[in-house]
């Protein structure tokens, strides 16, 4: 077996890794050439890693599968050069949430993912799309962008860690919530909502948030839409509690809408949009579709009953 494993070089856990770690390079080659897999290992900037991967899909030179080390951002990036491509993808989690991963079942050790990479499955997975951008996990417009922003504004004033930036930046924009006047159309049935957030999912969450698996099918085409009438800080939190603790099915607040297409239409010309946690600007309308089955990726086999 012939991979080229690309490798973005500002991935959390690659970033911590140094010699002697499971995930330096070196326990990376190694790792392949243990499992009898011819490997090709290039570490690439991030603003590289798709254009990499491009090159490769139009070479091919003998390639079997593309891996990809890096989190769900740079998974997201791979799966736009992939779809509707007979190449496959093998996932090394190396960032730090790492949700598709989880959701494909993938575990977290280095040479268990290998071993996954040699001896796993092919399986056609949903992707979906905003604005032609695609994303495998989810696209939120409201508080978690802002969020995001703001977060990424405190760790380069000053220099905090990625969790306290997000901690900080969380209540500053509690403390400062906006809401939208959204127009949302999921298959034809319109809702008007004044609203804090709008996240729209590739299938349907089930799981608690910081469970290992929230999504338990990542292939029935569908384009699942969460909003809240909430606005208030107190009502917001018991929302977030509910979500941890009972997962995003049980969370009465929630107003669940799906379907294969999503329209939303805000008064803002340029809204801010966070897929698989990077955040940019779409005009809007937001359009959203599902591109169900696009994706082929190595995953580990069905459990036995």
């Amino acid at each position: 077996m012939h991979v080229t494993v690309v490798l973005n070089e500002k991935a959390g856990t690659l970033l911590a890794s140094g010699n002697g770690s499971p995930f330096s390079l070196d326990a990376l080659r190694s790792a392949f050439s243990e499992a009898g897999i011819i490997a090709r290992i290039e570490v690439c900037p991030p603003g590289a890693v798709q254009e990499r991967i491009r090159q490769v899909v139009a070479a091919r030179n003998g390639t079997d599968a593309i891996v990809v080390g890096g989190g769900d951002g740079t998974l997201s990036c791979a799966a736009g050069i992939l779809i509707d491509t007979a190449m496959p993808l093998g996932v090394l989690p190396l960032g730090t949430l790492n949700h598709f991963a989880k959701d494909l079942e993938i575990p977290a050790e280095l040479d268990a993912c290998v071993r996954i990479i040699r001896d796993g499955e092919l399986r056609a997975v949903d992707v979906a799309e905003v604005n032609g951008h695609v994303f495998i996990n989810n696209c939120s417009v409201g508080a978690y962008p802002a969020a995001v922003r703001r977060r990424d504004a405190l760790r380069r004033m000053h220099g905090f860690g990625k969790w306290r930036a997000m901690a900080l930046a969380s209540l500053e924009v509690l403390r400062n919530l906006r809401r939208l006047h959204v127009h949302i159309d999921a298959n034809g049935e319109p809702l008007i909502r004044r609203t804090p957030f709008v996240l729209v999912s590739n299938n349907r969450y089930s799981g608690q948030i910081f469970s290992r698996q929230m999504r338990p099918r990542l292939d029935e085409g569908q384009l699942c839409t969460y909003v809240t009438r909430a606005h208030r800080i107190a009502p917001l939190l018991r929302l977030a509690w509910r979500a941890l603790t009972a997962g995003l099915d049980r969370v009465d607040e929630l107003e669940i809408l799906a379907g294969e297409h999503v329209t939303l239409t805000l008064r803002e010309i340029a809204p801010a949009v966070a897929t698989d946690g990077e955040v940019f600007n779409v005009t809007s309308p937001l359009l959203f579709r599902t591109r169900a089955r696009a994706l082929r990726v190595i995953a580990p086999p069905p459990k036995k009953p």
